[in-house]
């Protein structure tokens, strides 16, 4: 029996555990969203799992019909499936509206985002590895042509896209353009200034698959829930520097490192002013 199959199979019973738990009980009246977002293959599965084992959590995956249509979110949903919840907490993760972080969080008073930020190098590996050069094409069928209807084309923002447009990319391989799809989605967190909000709280993989107990209490300090140790388990860090033999064109790789720059400089600012953010992004 696998890692990943012990994994389902807990998952499963904690779920149908909920339903059992949550039958009888009315609709919690002031129930908090939390949105888990970022861009792909940054430990959001990871988190999702985390409060699907959560008793005291409602957690729906980025494909649940209740709230999403081919993985996208359905945002003239999400007020009923809030409403009718019946846990104080209700966990979504709307991964493919990661551009949508700052109107997510206008649209909902008391709603939190939690974001993921994994290396950029291992990121490239694991979408890859998960989807071939599905996801690089897409931005690189928008960049170059200005075609293309996914995630990408209806959310990257205009400023961004104007930077991409202007790039020498003749001899982009398929890790670059990946790249770009990474620096693109974690770039709203300075477009948006997200950091600014104490309704936003950064997560960074290496810290949370080095150090998960440390990195969980902040997590449910940020959510303002009772953290449970047992939350660690099947978190590994495995998959670290599994992209470090990548090589990426220079021009993308400085543009990654100094958006590096700006959201270290941006969280050590922020963590002068406030205690509520401890995971500092060390990419």
């Amino acid at each position: 029996m696998t890692k990943e199959y012990d994994e389902k199979l807990l998952r499963r019973f904690y779920k149908y555990g909920k339903k059992i738990k949550f039958y009888l009980k009315k609709p919690y009246k002031n129930t908090t969203p939390i949105f888990i977002m970022g861009s792909g293959r940054s430990g959001t599965t990871m988190m999702i799992n985390i409060f699907h084992r959560d008793c005291r959590v409602e957690a729906l995956d980025e494909n649940d019909p209740n709230i999403a249509q081919n993985y996208m979110l359905k945002m003239d949903k999400v007020p009923n499936v809030i409403k009718a919840s019946k846990a104080s907490f209700l966990v979504m993760k709307p991964i493919l509206n990661s551009f949508d972080a700052k109107d997510i969080l206008k649209a909902y008073a008391n709603a939190k985002v939690i974001w993921m930020l994994r290396n950029y190098k291992d990121v490239i590996a694991s979408s890859i590895i998960k989807f071939d050069t599905v996801v690089s094409d897409y931005m690189k069928e928008y960049v170059l042509h200005g075609i293309g209807s996914n995630w990408i084309t209806k959310g990257l923002p205009a400023d961004t896209r104007g930077i991409l447009s202007a790039l020498k990319t003749s001899e982009f391989s398929c890790h670059s353009w990946m790249a770009l799809v990474w620096w693109a989605v974690n770039r709203t967190i300075i477009l948006d200034d997200l950091i600014d909000s104490d309704r936003f709280h950064l997560v960074n993989y290496e810290s949370l698959v080095l150090s998960p107990a440390f990195s969980l209490e902040n997590i449910y300090k940020f959510i303002n829930l009772k953290y449970q140790k047992k939350t660690t388990r099947f978190i590994h860090a495995s998959s670290i520097e599994k992209g470090k033999t990548i090589e990426i064109h220079p021009q993308v790789d400085n543009l990654c490192k100094k958006l590096i720059f700006q959201i270290n400089c941006k969280c050590q600012k922020h963590s002068e002013m406030s205690t509520s953010l401890s995971d500092l992004p060390v990419l």
